[in-house]
């Protein structure tokens, strides 16, 4: 989003390395978002013990 507002908005233009770490970001974000689940595991903390 930053890369996207600052060249839009602003006219920045991102060099290879924001993009690299961009690409590096989105993959650790679908790694975490698409990771299978046990059954019956919830998301998020448990207040119980």
């Amino acid at each position: 989003m930053a890369i996207f507002w600052g060249y839009f908005f602003e006219g920045v233009i991102p060099d290879m390395y924001d993009v690299i770490g961009t690409i590096i970001a989105s993959i650790g974000v679908a790694i975490i978002f698409y990771y299978p689940k046990k059954d019956g595991e919830k998301i998020g903390l448990s207040t119980s013990k």
